[in-house]
């Protein structure tokens, strides 16, 4: 395995599973959720349901396998997930509810794990830095995200989503043979004591806290995120320009994730993390001043910056506050908050879409500051600037 993982070649087959996970799961988003509330005009609580199935279970999904992926056969274990993504396209395209749900757990049930498994292998990865590989596996991610989201918008626009389905369908069920093909010679090292990590992680009180700020901090992404393309329909009536909301968020990330962090990176983690909710609060403000195109991506603008300072922040104070082994129990232990503040907040969004923009800026302050002054009370839970 040691071997394989010096091999430069196998990092470009990780990301490769990167990119068709990213373009499976974040490149239709926006459009799904026009889909069902434009297209098929389902109700808000349906329309919210599909989509806390779909992020519920590209996170909770993870946990499933992550303990034991040293056990099984996971190129195996991958191909399969990929059919079943492919099943899920399909139903999605059938448009009856039970299909919709099932089809949104198939495809989520898929990302989750693709993601889990190929982030895990990077971390054994021999041929540069660490830091460098996840790097490129994040523009990777983005590149698939605002790429794949051009290309879908095209063919949602030009031939409906039904077909844009359908093409997903015929997709990933023929690439899950490469998918095996390709994946065949890795493996992981034996992992020790995960539940018991686990456990030793969940009786720290630092720990709640910040996986608590995780989850916030997903919940109000989310919330953005989802906000973002009901506001493009109900208030600007341009169902057109739906697909640019996750294209234009991808690019802006892509641009801007390094020269942001370097121009904050003499800040600590808590001032960071400051600034970040209040560019979260300020992007919902910009958005209640006036219904425009011009305000939805100032807003993104803002949204995107916001995401790209607190996700690296919350990563540090994981790594100042647990030791070397306990990296992959609080790994696992992120992605349970992040698709519970994921979820929730999508749901929130479809539920609060009448409301106006500065009902969400209230929520945001109330829960931001009282989650960052616990976090703050306690010690040892920032690194040193």
């Amino acid at each position: 395995m040691q071997k394989a993982f010096r091999n430069s070649s196998i990092f470009k087959i990780i990301l490769i599973q990167d990119f068709i996970g990213a373009f499976a799961f974040f490149a239709p988003q926006a459009l799904l959720i026009a889909y069902l509330h434009e297209n098929l005009q389902l109700s808000a609580g349906n329309t919210s349901g599909i989509i806390f199935t779909l992020i519920f279970f590209s996170r909770i999904g993870r946990l499933a396998f992550s303990p034991y992926l040293d056990k099984i056969n996971f190129p195996l274990l991958l191909a399969i997930l990929q059919l079943l993504g492919g099943l899920g396209f399909y139903l999605l395209s059938r448009g009856g509810i039970t299909d919709l749900y099932l089809g949104a757990f198939l495809v989520g049930l898929f990302y989750g794990n693709n993601s889990i498994v190929i982030r895990i292998a990077t971390s054994f990865l021999k041929n540069q830095s660490l830091s460098l590989n996840y790097s490129l596996l994040s523009t990777v991610t983005n590149l698939a995200s605002s790429g794949g989201a051009l290309l879908l918008g095209m063919l949602y626009q030009h031939v409906g989503p039904v077909y844009m389905f359908e093409t997903m369908s015929v997709l990933f069920t023929l690439t899950c043979a490469y998918t095996y093909w390709a994946t065949r010679k890795i493996t992981l090292p034996k992992q020790g004591h995960f539940f018991k990590a686990i456990m030793n992680l969940v009786r720290k009180k630092v720990i709640l806290l910040t996986l608590l700020l995780i989850t916030l901090v997903w919940f109000i992404y989310s919330l953005a995120l989802t906000t973002m393309p009901l506001f493009v329909i109900d208030r600007l009536h341009r169902i057109d320009l739906v697909w640019t909301v996750t294209a234009l968020n991808g690019v802006a990330v892509l641009i801007l994730a390094y020269p942001v962090n370097v121009l904050i990176d003499k800040l600590t983690d808590n001032t960071k993390l400051i600034i970040s909710f209040l560019l979260f609060g300020l992007a919902f403000f910009v958005l209640s001043l006036q219904n425009s195109l011009v305000m939805l991506y100032l807003f993104l603008f803002l949204v995107s910056t916001a995401e790209i300072i607190a996700i690296p922040a919350y990563q540090s104070i994981m790594s100042f506050n647990t030791k070397e082994f306990e990296r992959t129990a609080i790994f696992s232990l992120s992605i349970l908050a992040v698709g519970i503040g994921e979820s929730l907040g999508a749901v929130f969004a479809v539920w609060t879409n009448e409301h106006h923009p500065l009902f969400h800026i209230i929520f945001i302050a109330i829960s931001g500051i009282t989650v960052l002054i616990s976090l703050f009370c306690s010690r040892n839970t920032t690194s040193p600037a």
